[in-house]
């Protein structure tokens, strides 16, 4: 599928639909910056060819099991991509805030729900301006398309696919988007082994990719509607997941169990969720070449 042609056509749309309030000399200095740090973010993936789906019972040929409990995730199969980028950290609050505000929009019902939640101290911490943003869908995909509108870049969620052929370091088999590819996710300095908790964005190590947070500390939205049996409809090329659906796949984990955490697990979400932290999201370059720095 063309990326750039569903680009240049989402953006269009997002032309007529969702474009800049007028901006004082200070928003245009926080929207510059705010553009400038998610390009110097991109991380570039050189696109390749990997199993995708849970590759235990042999398929890698260590356990004679699988590796997850569930069954959306069997049918192992080809997936080839082309080179993509993906952000290297999630969307922070304070980014996701001042998008919002740059466009017009109020603060989301989400975000005010959390800041009043006192006897809740971890749900309130996690609207602080350098945790992951928790967005529905639809603002986590039309933030990624402003961003393109903005840079002149196919920027948009990355597919399910891209996701997990980054979280296990360009399709190998990897089982925990870990630092060392274990559940060991540890601070540096070790005084926290694993990131059950909120954080802020990159406090864990990144995974040999240099990416943040690809396992604990929430989920992340990926573009591709939910189906439980697409991976057997599934084309090899650079697949973009089922045509409609009712719910879209989250990626990643909350950190609190084992099983939750592996690299394959898939997890049909609602595209507008309660008021909870942690469903968050990071943005693609959908270009084969690499996103060239900003001189800061």
């Amino acid at each position: 599928m063309n990326y750039n042609a569903i680009y240049l056509l989402l953006s269009a749309v997002l032309l007529t639909t969702g474009c800049d309030q007028q901006l004082t000399a200070e928003q245009e200095t926080q929207k510059q910056q705010l553009i400038d740090d998610s390009l110097n973010n991109m991380v570039f993936i050189e696109g390749g060819t990997f199993l995708m789906g849970d590759f235990g019972s042999g398929h890698d040929g260590k356990s004679t099991l699988p590796y997850s409990v569930g069954k959306d995730n069997k049918f192992v199969h080809d997936v080839t991509l082309d080179s993509f980028s993906l952000s290297k950290y999630r969307v922070t609050w304070g980014q996701f805030n001042l998008w919002r505000e740059l466009t017009g929009q109020p603060l989301t019902d989400r975000y005010e729900f959390l800041k009043t939640r006192d006897r809740l101290k971890d749900w309130q911490a996690s609207i602080q301006d350098n945790y992951p943003a928790s967005a529905d869908w639809q603002d986590a995909k039309d933030y990624c398309l402003w961003l393109g509108q903005q840079t002149g870049l196919p920027i948009d969620l990355p597919t399910e696919a891209q996701w997990e052929y980054a979280a296990r370091n360009r399709g190998q088999f990897i089982v925990f988007a870990s630092k060392d590819g274990t559940y060991n996710n540890g601070r540096e300095g070790g005084e926290q082994l694993f990131a059950t908790d909120f954080s802020p964005v990159g406090v864990y190590p990144p995974t040999p990719l240099g990416l943040y947070d690809m396992m604990g500390v929430g989920f992340d939205w990926v573009n591709d509607w939910y189906a439980a049996d697409y991976y057997e409809h599934s084309p090899e090329k650079n697949p973009q997941g089922p045509e409609q659906g009712e719910e879209k796949i989250t990626r990643g984990a909350d950190g609190s169990f084992y099983l939750k955490n592996l690299t394959m697990n898939r997890y049909p979400t609602p595209l507008k969720n309660r008021n909870i932290p942690g469903l968050g999201f990071r943005c693609a370059v959908q270009s084969l070449t690499p996103v060239q720095p900003v001189a800061q």
